[in-house]
């Protein structure tokens, strides 16, 4: 296999591939066949480590390119969602791009939320389902990180300008909800984009049709956000066919020498 120095961005993912869920590595196997097609040289890692904050952070030390896709293993997603999340992300300038994902737990609403005076996220519940069906992506202040597309470019902010790892805890703060706080106080504006939608594995894959709205006062409508024929996105498809230096290269986490397993490989474009 060639190995390319230079790859263009990096995939990451939270957990090791023996396991992770079957959906999950099927959306996986798809997935990277698609970008070597249609896409440039890309780095994949993934590391076990079990504290998520230094887990995240070592993927930023580990990456290569100019961004990075995390994806958590317990997710499903079409094929060339990372093709799709790179041209929303280059045709409107944006540095951080959210895909669209609900909890697992009744009503399912999106895992979206709004900072208060306090600081602290409150859940999204103003929206209703049909202004999910818009395909018109939106800022949000905080989302959850199981599929999020970051420029290195903010890496590198946080760390020359916040002196702060990425990902660290800011107590009472979750590694991802403290990633959003900074990026708050940096000004960066990150956005989610309905039409990458991926579903979130529990005993099923929860789609936004399993979305119910009027139980937080919205109104009842059952909608299909998913992919259609070819991978593209659009109704009704089915989206199952997740450091501290002057920047981020050679740098290493503050909780260093890292004793968990990290895989790394870059795979080429064919040719």
């Amino acid at each position: 296999m060639r190995i390319e120095n230079n790859p263009i961005g990096s995939v990451a993912i939270m957990g090791g591939i023996p396991t992770v869920p079957t959906p999950f590595l099927l959306s996986w196997t798809k997935f990277i066949e698609y970008n070597a097609k249609h896409l440039g040289d890309i780095h994949y890692l993934s590391t076990t480590v079990s504290f998520h904050a230094q887990a995240r952070n070592s993927i930023v030390d580990m990456m290569k390119g100019n961004w990075v896709l995390m994806l958590d293993t317990d997710i499903t997603f079409g094929p060339d969602i990372l093709h799709r999340m790179l041209k929303r992300m280059e045709q409107h300038d944006l540095d951080v791009l959210v895909g669209m994902y609900q909890f697992k737990t009744h009503p399912y609403s999106p895992v979206l939320f709004n900072w208060t005076e306090k600081g602290l996220p409150k859940k999204i519940t103003g929206y209703q389902a049909h202004q999910y069906d818009q395909f018109h992506y939106f800022p949000v202040d905080v989302a959850g990180a199981g599929c999020l597309l970051i420029k290195d470019s903010v890496f590198v902010r946080i760390l020359e300008e916040l002196k702060e790892n990425p990902f660290d805890i800011l107590p009472p703060l979750g590694e991802d909800f403290s990633f959003f706080n900074r990026l708050k106080r940096l000004g960066i504006q990150a956005v989610c984009d309905p039409a990458i939608h991926v579903e979130h594995l529990t005993w099923k894959g929860i789609q936004m049709s399993d979305f119910d709205s009027e139980a937080i006062g919205g109104t009842r409508r059952k909608i299909q956000v998913g992919w259609g024929e070819n991978g593209q996105g659009g109704e009704g498809g089915n989206a199952t066919d997740s450091c501290r230096d002057s920047g981020r290269n050679g740098t290493h986490a503050v909780n260093g020498g890292l004793q968990d397993l990290h895989v790394e490989i870059t795979v080429p474009a064919e040719s």
